[in-house]
């Protein structure tokens, strides 16, 4: 029974046109996303593999100099796209394409796309996870709405009442049937994308894909399961579709921009001169309340008494290279306290975000697709991260080859290509995809919630209708 009602539902589907013109508006917008997005992100990916590798040749070629006016030369780190970020672009057009490692400082991520787009381009790229956040909820309820509202208002569905179909196979049925077009809609664009995907030979793309494709198909039948039992529960189509298209309309735009509003307000960032200005107090100050001054004045007197000395100039080491490694160690115990702080405030924001997510299957699903393409904002902490360690230690290997190559109170040692040889490319490696699930595990839950409430709701609705409710 349940296979005839969902080949009976297809069949309308398609006679009444909404299949067909579903599934050509819904095909052509997604390859017009994908072929735009991946056009910009091959682009953007090898101007920023071509900048890294001009700005390591010019750190090789940077000629003779002292070591820690090499550290201040310094190098910049540019972010690679992976493979789905043509797909999901999330929040890279938002965090900066590169920072500037050198010796004293911490930068932070520059030159956001964002800034040299339109109002209308910042609203959202037309990406392909744009289109299934978007268009994909509004195409089930397309499909969905008037799954029992029509059936009611031709008076079938008390005819099938009356002829003692079980109202649960007439649920299922109809379920199996859209779920059968949308399938029959996505499926050109999920073969297309896997044989693309398949022929860039990158590690992991095609399990993340697949993954990938498992949350948009739980975000669709999320949107089923409540287009169903608004259906069911509704006496005319029209109703229905309203009914849906409103809510579709708050889970798309209102929620998500609440959420964002109060997490704003419930944790506020720091603003950039006020952040810089306790950054440069406390380097100057400590943490502690001991002064860099008073530091280095420390240091002198116990490198001299420990090799027992009255005079830097007898030193078997060069003070200064001793200082500066003093004075970044210094420097990064206070970049690890104020940017940890300020992670703290994203995450907190985030976690408010995400709290939202009960009243919107969009913004857990959001989170979780970006988290597979790797553009979300945890991995770009984590190429910033990177990015810091790296200047820590081509920092320290200038600093220790001035400490123990150049004389005490020689200023004129300089080093060259055999010391900028030691500093090797910066390379970095993306989250793993386990590290990448691990900080979703909440929003992979919201949304399992999602679609087990939907289809509690549905049951319960058709229920009402064998029951005696509205038919």
């Amino acid at each position: 029974m349940i296979t005839v009602i969902a080949k009976r539902e297809l069949k309308d589907m398609w006679r009444d046109g909404r299949l067909a013109w579903s599934t050509l508006l819904f095909l052509l917008l997604f390859s017009a996303a994908a072929l735009t997005g991946w056009q910009r992100a091959e682009g953007i990916a090898a101007e920023r593999a071509v900048a890294q590798e001009i700005v390591f040749e010019q750190w090789l070629n940077q000629g003779e100099k002292n070591p820690h006016s090499a550290a201040h030369y310094g190098i910049y780190a540019f972010k690679p796209l992976g493979p789905l970020a043509y797909f999901d672009t999330a929040v890279t057009n938002y965090t900066g394409v590169s920072i500037w490692l050198e010796a004293h400082k911490q930068n932070r991520a520059k030159d956001r796309p964002a800034a040299d787009m339109t109002s209308l381009q910042r609203f959202g790229d037309l990406t392909g996870a744009f289109v299934l956040q978007m268009l994909l909820p509004l195409m089930t309820i397309f499909l969905a709405f008037n799954a029992f509202a029509g059936e009611r208002e031709t008076g079938t569905l008390r005819q099938l009442m009356s002829m003692g179909v079980p109202t649960e196979d007439l649920l299922f049925g109809k379920a199996l049937g859209i779920v059968l077009a949308l399938g029959i809609m996505l499926t050109p664009i999920i073969v297309v994308s896997f044989v693309f995907l398949y022929s860039l030979e990158a590690e992991g793309v095609l399990l993340r894909a697949a993954l990938m494709l498992g949350i948009y198909g739980l975000y669709a039948i999320a949107f089923l399961g409540i287009s169903l039992a608004v259906s069911a529960l509704t006496r005319s189509s029209q109703v229905a579709l309203i009914s849906l298209v409103t809510f579709w309309l708050i889970s798309a735009f209102v929620v998500p921009r609440m959420g964002s509003e109060l997490a704003n307000t419930l944790t506020p960032l720091p603003n950039a001169i006020t952040f810089a200005d306790t950054l440069e107090s406390d380097m100057e100050n400590g943490l502690d309340g001991v002064s860099q001054s008073q530091r280095l004045s420390e240091l002198r007197e116990k490198t001299l008494a420990r090799y027992q000395v009255d005079s830097v100039d007898d030193l078997p080491l060069n003070i200064e290279g001793l200082s500066f490694t003093m004075m970044e160690k210094m420097g990064d115990a206070v970049f690890d306290k104020h940017y940890g702080d300020l992670q703290s405030r994203f995450m907190e924001q985030q976690n408010t975000l995400q709290g939202f997510s009960l009243l919107s299957p969009l913004i857990a699903v959001q989170t979780v697709s970006a988290a597979l393409a790797g553009t979300s904002m945890d991995d770009h902490q984590h190429f910033a991260d990177a990015a810091e360690q790296f200047r820590r230690g081509f920092v320290q290997k200038m600093n220790d080859d001035l400490t123990f190559n150049a004389k005490s109170g020689e200023t004129s040692y300089k080093a060259g290509n055999d010391l900028w040889e030691v500093v090797s490319a910066f390379d970095y490696q993306p989250r793993s995809l386990t590290a990448a699930l691990a900080s979703v595990v909440p929003s992979l839950l919201i949304l399992a919630t999602w679609v087990f409430l939907s289809g509690i709701a549905a049951l319960l609705a058709v229920q009402r209708i064998s029951k005696g409710g509205v038919v």
